[in-house]
Formats: C-alpha cells, sequence, structure tokens
C-alpha cells in the first residue's frame, strides 16, 4: 500500500535586473507569468508520533514520493484519522489522512496476509487460542468431580474452540478429545458418587424435619433423588435407603408423640396423686415402658409422686398400694439412687424409729 505525495517548490522567483551594457540583436521580452515548480529528488521520512516506525523515499521528477504502507503497524490506527509526520528536506508537516480514506487503508492492509498488521493480528488470535486451550487442559476431572465444576471446564473448552476460529489445530483437538475420554471414563462412577451424595444431602434434610406437627412429604424429595440418581447403578439401593430413612423417621414421630401422650397421662395421674393407674398403664405396653425409661420429665414427676406418697406416710397416713407402685415405677425408670436418696432424706426429716418404720414400708415390706 503506498501513499502518494506531490512536493512543489513553495518559493516564488523574484524579479531583478542587471546592467551588462550594450547588447546585440532583439531582447527576449515575455509576460508570462512565474510558476511554482516541482521539487525533484527530495528525501522524504514519515513517520508516526509515539511509534518505532518510519518509512523513507525521495521525491521523482515530478515531485511525487511515493510512501510505502505495507509495514505501518496497527497501532498506528488508535485514532480515526491516520496521522503521518512527514520530513521533506528535513521540514516537518503533518499528514492527515481522513477517516474514510485511513478505514478503507486498514480493512486493505488486514485483507493483506503478508502486511504487518495482517501477520500482527494473526499471531494476536493465535496467542490468544493457546491461552485459551492451556487454560481448559490444565484442569483435569475425576469420578469426585462435582458436575457444577465439569459444566465449566465443558465451557472453557466451547469458548476455546469458538475463540481459535481458524486457529484451531490439530494439537487443540487431540487436547479436547483427552478431556471428553476422561469424562467418559469416569461418567460411571461420578454417576454412582452423585447418587451418594444425593441421598446423604436427602436424609440430613429428613432428619432436620423435628417439628412434629409439619407432615413429612418426601415425595418431591424423592423425586428429585431419582432424577439425580437416573444413569447411577446405585440407584435402587439409594432409594431404599432413603424410604428406609422415611420410615424410620415416620416411626420415631410416632414413638416420640406416644411419649407426649404418656408424659401427659402420667401429669394427670400424678395431678391425681395415683401412681398405681399410672403402673397399669405402663405394664400394659411394654413399648411405651422403654420409651418412658431415661426420660428426664418423667424422673422429675415420678419423685414428686413419691415424695407426696411418702410425706403421707409420714404423717400416719400410709396408702400401701400407691406407696409400693411409686416405688417399683421410681426404681424402673428413674433408678436405685434416686430411690436412696429419698429414703436418706426420710431419715433426716424424721426421728429415727419414726424413719426406721417408714424406711422399712418404702423398702417394700408390705408390699406384695
Amino acid at each position: 500500500m503506498f501513499l502518494g505525495i506531490a512536493v512543489i517548490d513553495a518559493v516564488r522567483l523574484a524579479d531583478d535586473h542587471e546592467v551588462v551594457g550594450k547588447v546585440d540583436g532583439e531582447a527576449e521580452v515575455t509576460d508570462e507569468t512565474c510558476h511554482e515548480k516541482a521539487t525533484a529528488n527530495a528525501e522524504v521520512v514519515a513517520s508516526v508520533p509515539k511509534l518505532k516506525w518510519r518509512v523513507e523515499s525521495n521525491t521523482d521528477g515530478d515531485g511525487k514520493a511515493r510512501i510505502d504502507l505495507h509495514d505501518l503497524p496497527e497501532d498506528a490506527f488508535a485514532t480515526p484519522e491516520l496521522r503521518l509526520r512527514v520530513m521533506i528536506n528535513g521540514m516537518p508537516e503533518l499528514a492527515i489522512i481522513p477517516e474514510k480514506r485511513t478505514k478503507r487503508l486498514m480493512d486493505a492492509l488486514a485483507a493483506d496476509v503478508t502486511s504487518r498488521l495482517s501477520v500482527e493480528r494473526d499471531a494476536r488470535a493465535r496467542s490468544g487460542c493457546a491461552e485459551q486451550v492451556a487454560a481448559a487442559s490444565a484442569v483435569s476431572i475425576d469420578a469426585d468431580t462435582p458436575a457444577p465444576r465439569i459444566a465449566r471446564i465443558e465451557s472453557a473448552w466451547a469458548n476455546a474452540r469458538t475463540k481459535c476460529g481458524q486457529n484451531w489445530e490439530p494439537a487443540h483437538e487431540q487436547a479436547l478429545q483427552a478431556f471428553q475420554s476422561q469424562l467418559a471414563a469416569t461418567s460411571a462412577e461420578r454417576a454412582v458418587n452423585q447418587c451418594a451424595a444425593a441421598l446423604e444431602a436427602a436424609t440430613e434434610l429428613i432428619s432436620r424435619r423435628t417439628d412434629r406437627s409439619e407432615l413429612l412429604d418426601t415425595g418431591e424429595l424423592r423425586e428429585s433423588v431419582a432424577a439425580r440418581c437416573q444413569t447411577a447403578s446405585n440407584k435402587d439401593s439409594v432409594l431404599a435407603a432413603l424410604d428406609a430413612k422415611e420410615k424410620a423417621v415416620r416411626q420415631e414421630q410416632a414413638r416420640a408423640e406416644k411419649v407426649d401422650e404418656l408424659v401427659e397421662s402420667l401429669a394427670a395421674r400424678l395431678r391425681a396423686n395415683d401412681a398405681v393407674g399410672f403402673r397399669a398403664i405402663v405394664s400394659k405396653d411394654s413399648d411405651a415402658a422403654s420409651l418412658l425409661r431415661k426420660n428426664s420429665e418423667v424422673a422429675k414427676l415420678l419423685v414428686q409422686l413419691a415424695e407426696h406418697w411418702i410425706r403421707r406416710a409420714e404423717r400416719g397416713d400410709t396408702n400401701t398400694p400407691q406407696l409400693c407402685a411409686t416405688r417399683s415405677l421410681v426404681l424402673s425408670f428413674v433408678g436405685q439412687s434416686a430411690w436412696a436418696n429419698l429414703r436418706t432424706s426420710v431419715a433426716k426429716r424424721n426421728d429415727v424409729a419414726k424413719g426406721a418404720r417408714i424406711a422399712t414400708e418404702m423398702d417394700g415390706g408390705k408390699c406384695k
């Protein structure tokens, strides 16, 4: 690509005269005006401000110089109008190429694969392609790689393929195929891990539902787990485990509700001071009895019930059936140490004879 510059002598010749004496012949007289004349063989140097680029040329006999722009860098087009600093025989001039012509020049250079602008663009594109491929290749996957991370890696490869375009090379394709092979090789194990993780998350969610007033509905949760386990070989076992967990939680909820009912029943019997009635309730239901053992609320209520009947005995109003039932319940549901503490309290509150009598009654001397 060339830029043409016409250089002329801008200095007008001045009229002058000189007395030379007598001259033979007729004088040569003309009334033609003086004309500007072309400057031939002038040294022309073109450069771009702030860039290390310059090209030299010389004017021809018509005062014209051809400036070769084939080696013009792309940085020269930082502004819409190309600006060239032109030195003509050492005299500086600024040549400004209009925006439309600058655009046509840049397009022409881009279309020429041998121009510096085209070479720079191609090198930049290749470098960007190589960086994209390197970034995608740097990440490896295994059976434990989570799905979101795999999706990001797949997106990175897709972006690299788009970025590279015609610069996509066989080596790049080989790297992509290696990733795809790695993905396929670990897919089965990854599906199993993903399915197991779904079960773990679902189980934790079910376990957190401790509010018994909330209806536990795992239908939607089960569908979600089934979807994540769709291709996993452990799908059936995982869903079976999930069903078993749901069943266990429902049973635990039922047991907890039963304990609440029993504790409420005990509270009612306590208000009525009826140890015999409560013992009759738990003696008929071994499962209920096992649920009440070591229950802190039950222990508290039974100790209060025992205190009631013991103090009645201290006042001489011994109700042997109730005291025996109380003793049996405390020993069964609270423990030997709790009953021993009650006997100690009796000994401290009464004289020796009375304390011994009450202790005998408490120890079941009259219990059948």
